[in-house]
Formats: C-alpha cells, structure tokens, sequence
C-alpha cells in the first residue's frame, strides 16, 4: 500500500499542514513554516539587543524569542553570553525590577511575586533580593 500526501494550507498561509497515512492506516499531521525568516548570528544579536534594551527581560524570555525565531541551541547559548557580558541581560536587575513593578502598579503582594518570578526560572537567591527591596512599610500600607 502506498503513504498518501494530503496537503492544506491555513487561513494564515504561514503554516502548510501535511497529512499522512500510513500502511497500517494510522494517519498523522505535521507541519511546516512556510516564509519563516532565517536569521544569522548576527542578526539574531542585533535584534535581541534592541528586544533587551526596550524593558528588562528575563533568560526565559530571552530563550523563548530565540526558540520562535528557529535558533539552534549553540548560536542560543552564545547569543545569551554575549548579551549578558554586555549587560544587556541581568536576572538580578530584572528581578528587582519586575518586584517593584508589580507591587506599585499592580498592588501584587511578595507571594505571587515570587510565584511569577519562579515560573520565569529566576533564581531563589535574586527573587529574595528583589523581594527585599519593597519596603515594609509601603507593603502594608497597600495590603490594608
């Protein structure tokens, strides 16, 4: 028995979806990105320094970009190097950052923030450094 090819293209038309069956009749879909940019090292870094400048970004955020631009996992790893020996990618700085940010603004108390803080991957050490910095006295006046 033959595999058969079945092809459809989204709505979006970035994405070609592609299905096939099998010989034991199994069927399974993948796709492919079609007109997906593919950027150089240096492209990549230029673009990622600009993305680090306009707010402060964690290593999460910054390996998630990374990922959905089609990054390898080297060029990552030596892209994230060199902006942290820039210091355009700080945890600590950023961790200091989101806490008070979401504690003024958003009226966040010290347990969610350590909660978001945590599933951005932050570090315990710079979380309890950046959960030092909200005065005692400005936290209780926004939880009362």
């Amino acid at each position: 028995m033959r595999t058969r090819i079945y092809t459809t293209v989204s709505l979006m038309e970035k994405e070609k979806w592609f299905t096939y069956k099998t010989k034991s009749g199994l069927s399974a879909a993948f796709f492919i990105l079609a007109n997906m940019k593919i950027y150089t090292v240096a492209e990549a870094l230029d673009k990622l320094r600009n993305y680090c400048a306009y707010q402060e970004r964690c290593h999460k955020d910054v390996k998630d970009k990374l990922r959905t631009m089609g990054m390898i996992a080297q060029a990552s790893d030596q892209i994230i190097g060199t902006l942290v020996s820039e210091n355009y990618l700080n945890e600590t700085r950023f961790a200091q950052q989101f806490a008070s940010g979401k504690f003024s603004i958003k009226h966040w108390g010290k347990v969610r923030i350590k909660r978001e803080l945590n599933i951005r991957g932050v570090s315990d050490y710079d979380i309890n450094k950046a959960i030092k910095t909200i005065e005692a006295g400005a936290y209780l006046d926004k939880i009362h």
